[in-house]
């Protein structure tokens, strides 16, 4: 298909011949001519080459030149744009278009001069005389339709010959991509290829999300870490400095208790010393006192005799008393007696009056001990630091239960303000578990002064102690030092060590109590559950509900992952294929080839003698 200007008097005709026609199909040349001559859309290849063109292409062909034994076509240099599927062309760069090729659906070749004459695909070669020089290097580009010969319309092919064998390959190649439906299956690919790429961005976005919130979480975990360790290393500090203050205060306290063994022992010494004399001195007393009481037993026996003579006497006495009734110088007598009697009572009296008064102020003096020992039994029971410091531990426990249970489905806000909280509680434990242990401290020395008294001043220890050793009790749950344990069987009584070692010749093991808050000292961390420590920076946890709902939507993206795959091999399968095709369409385009050089040997000999012929020159 073609057109050129139609401002000549050749344009009107041919105007008016296409008019008139059968087929009554009208076709604007200026439309062609404007877009050619459009800035907007640049050409794809422009240049000068040598192109077959008829009367009706072009009114620069001869016709006087058109003889029965020759084509009325010639060959003539015209200047070419490529832009769109329109071959346009015009005599030269600044002249109006004069017509154009559609290449939809075009098939491109490259062909010698000589073979293209032998197949009949030219008439001629270009003569010497004309605008172009025909060289040994030129190659004919031949584009015939596929669609030729459709509806009984046949399509004039497209013939142009090239100086060289580069620029006809440049022009096929530029030529073959110029088809609408190849553009529009290119920009199908181009889609598809678009697709592709916006489903894997979208697919690596939604991966990088995930990546990040993977990151996040590791973040958070390591942050959790972090402040583990932190209160870790805090928690060995404070340790380290009570292990420290406690061993001054044992050292001082061992140099002290040993200081006053030693004076106890030299006061021991000193007793034994006079307890050895003393020994010696009674053994003598004894010694002494048999002797008295030799002498006691004769003196018993004269008191006896003297008893018998006493009673004469009584006897007498009672005689004399009945007869001083009737004489009385005699009741006199017996009055003084009386009276001397009397002064004896009364010194006897006295004497416990004095003891009287001594028991009084003893009585108050323990009254007095009574109560300070009272007042000292109030304040132990009142000191609730322990009472805190439990009290406390639970509210934090709870408060991480929640968190635990609840956190998954709270805000950031709400996340932060529970952390925060967290945190404040376990500040607060700290510094309850600080002065429950000095309160625990305090009770402890106290009770080993009680403790010492005894042993050193041989006192009972009383009510106190007791009620002293309930409330230590109680404190040695969370702050008891190591004490010996004793092993009990089914019915709660104390088994034997033997017993429960179940050898009789294995050794007594070691047997110890485990405190929350790890002894005197302090400990590592505050757990009564294996594994589990309340100052422990909490995590959310992730509900059974949400866990499963969250497997299922794995189960679900495996699948679809799967058949992706199996998609994805289909595809490469059908690329295999289509690799198969392309390679059996270009066997057997080149075996047609063969054919075509098998039916013209004698060009294809001429051919080989002119090449032969150019080498020997």
């Amino acid at each position: 298909m073609s057109a050129h200007d139609g401002s000549g008097p050749a344009g009107a005709t041919l105007r008016e011949g296409r008019d008139s026609g059968d087929e009554g199909f009208w076709l604007d040349d200026h439309a062609f001519i404007v877009f050619g001559r459009q800035v907007e859309t640049s050409a794809v290849r422009s240049g000068t080459v040598m192109l077959l063109l008829d009367p009706r292409q072009s009114s620069a062909v001869e016709k006087k030149h058109v003889t029965p034994l020759l084509s009325e076509q010639q060959w003539l240099k015209r200047y070419c744009e490529l832009k769109g599927n329109l071959l346009l062309y015009a005599p030269h760069s600044d002249a109006a278009f004069e017509g154009a090729f559609m290449l939809e659906d075009f098939v491109f070749k490259l062909f010698p001069p000589s073979r293209a004459l032998a197949m009949g695909l030219i008439p001629r070669l270009p003569a010497e005389d004309t605008e172009g020089e025909h060289t040994r290097d030129s190659t004919v580009l031949v584009g015939t339709s596929r669609h030729d010969g459709v509806y009984g319309k046949f399509l004039k092919p497209l013939v142009m010959m090239l100086d060289t064998q580069r620029a006809a390959a440049a022009w096929k190649l530029q030529m073959d991509s110029c088809s609408a439906s190849k553009m529009q299956q290119k920009i199908k690919e181009l889609e598809a290829l678009l697709e592709r790429e916006r489903a894997a961005v979208a697919r690596e976005r939604e991966a990088t999300a995930v990546i990040t919130k993977q990151q996040e979480l590791a973040l958070m975990e390591s942050e959790g870490s972090k402040r583990t360790l932190l209160l870790e290393i805090e928690r060995l500090e404070q340790r380290n400095q009570r292990l420290q203050a406690s061993g001054e205060v044992t050292e001082k306290a061992a140099a002290e208790f040993v200081d006053q063994k030693a004076h106890e022992i030299s006061f021991l010494q000193n007793e034994l010393a006079a307890q050895l004399a003393g020994s010696k001195r009674l053994e003598e007393e004894v010694v002494h006192l048999r002797e008295v009481l030799s002498s006691s037993q004769q003196k018993a026996q004269m008191l006896a005799a003297e008893n018998s003579q006493l009673n004469c006497k009584v006897s007498d006495f009672l005689k004399d008393l009945e007869d001083a009734r009737d004489n009385p110088s005699r009741f006199a007598l017996l009055m003084s007696r009386l009276r001397a009697a009397n002064q004896k009572v009364a010194i006897e009296n006295k004497r416990i009056r004095e003891e009287n008064i001594s028991l009084t102020q003893n009585f108050h003096q323990l009254d007095e001990k009574f109560r300070q020992k009272a007042r000292i039994m109030r304040q132990i029971a009142e000191r609730g630091d322990v009472f805190d410091l439990l009290r406390k531990w639970l509210i934090c426990s709870e408060h991480k239960v929640r968190f635990y249970e609840q956190g998954y489905k709270w805000s950031p806000q709400q996340e932060e303000d529970a952390l925060e909280k967290i945190e404040e509680l376990q500040r607060a434990i700290r510094v309850a578990e600080a002065a429950a242990r000095s309160s625990y401290i305090s009770h402890r020395a106290f009770l080993l002064g009680e403790q010492l008294k005894a042993c050193t001043l041989n006192a009972s220890q009383g009510d106190i102690y007791a009620f002293l050793k309930e409330t230590l009790d109680r404190f040695g749950w969370l702050f008891g030092e190591v004490e010996p344990y004793l092993p009990k069987g089914a019915d709660d009584q104390v088994v034997p060590f033997w017993r429960d070692a179940g050898d009789l010749l294995a050794p007594i093991p070691l047997r110890e109590q485990l405190y929350p808050f790890g002894g005197l000292e302090g400990g590592p961390q505050l757990s009564l559950v294996p594994d589990v420590c309340v100052l422990r920076s909490v995590e959310k946890l992730v509900p059974a509900g949400e866990y499963l709902k969250l497997k299922n939507i794995h189960a679900l993206l495996q699948l679809d992952f799967s058949e992706l795959k199996e998609t994805v091999d289909k595809l490469m399968e059908c690329r295999t294929q289509l690799r198969d095709l392309r390679t059996q369409c270009a066997l057997n385009q080149a075996s047609a080839d063969w054919r075509v050089f098998e039916t013209h040997p004698r060009v294809l000999l001429k051919e080989e003698l002119s090449d032969e012929e150019n080498v020997d020159k």
